[in-house]
Order: C-alpha cells, then structure tokens, then sequence
C-alpha cells in the first residue's frame, strides 16, 4: 500500500466498523481530513496510466450473429493485434466500470481493443475475459456458428 493512501484507507474501515453513515458529521470530517492530506500530497502521487477511451460512437459495434451462435459456435483463441474485424466469441467486461464492451457476435473495432489493452495495462480487471490479461481474444472461427 502506497503511503499517501493510509489515511483514506484508515477513515473509511471507520466507517465500515461503526457502521457510520457516510455522510454523518463525524465520518464526514474524518474523511474530509484524510482527502486534505491526500491533497497535499497530490505532487508526490504517480500520474494515472494512460486509457485510450473511445468515443461513443466507436464504442458501438456490429452484431454479425446471435450472441448463442457465436458463443456456442466454433472459436480460436487469437493475438490481440490481430482481432480487429473479428466476431467476438466471448463477454469481456471491463471493471470499473462494469459495463460490457464486448458482446459474443459482435464485430471487434480496433477503438475498443485499445480501449481494453491500455485499460488492462492501467489496471482494469476484466472478470469474464477466456484471457484477464487480454493477450489473446476469443473470436468465432471465420464462417462458423452454432449447429
């Protein structure tokens, strides 16, 4: 654990012992008082990793095939770099937020493949990924689906 993160940390198992409300005077105050040191530590703490967020648009793609087709159809497990175009073959949902990106038979967009990568790379966990670490994409083989 970082040092500057300490008070934060300490303020809110307070909170979670005494069962405060958050926003009761006390717990507000001791909050209030570990984000001031917080603060004034704020020169000190490492930049936030880089995430390439796409913009709305490029957040929406294709669906090629039902999600099932896709899901239960023929897959590969193929580089990253090379699913762009792909029909996607598996859920990955990045948290935070907890939102889907990628849906099963869904057409990947390269916008999104960066968004998940620097994502990971920034430390986005992604519960549902075949691959959490995303080296590798689950894609439906080219010109197959479910029987």
């Amino acid at each position: 654990m970082d040092h500057m993160e300490a008070p934060v940390l300490e303020a809110l198992a307070r909170y979670h012992r005494r069962g405060a409300l958050p926003f009761t005077p006390p717990g507000t105050g001791a909050l209030l008082t570990a984000l001031r040191d917080l603060a004034g530590h704020a020169d000190e703490l490492r930049p936030a990793p880089e995430v390439a967020v796409p913009a709305p648009g490029e957040l929406r793609m294709a669906q090629s095939c039902l999600p099932r087709d896709a899901y239960f159809g023929s897959v590969a497990d193929v580089p990253l770099a090379r699913a762009a175009g792909r029909v996607a073959a598996e859920m990955i949902t990045p948290y935070p937020p907890g939102i889907p990106a990628v849906l099963p038979g869904e057409v990947l967009k390269q916008p999104v493949l960066d968004y998940l990568r620097t994502g990971v790379k920034a430390g986005m966990n992604l519960p549902d990924a075949a691959d959490p670490g995303l080296d590798t994409i689950r894609v439906l083989v080219e010109g197959t689906g479910a029987d």
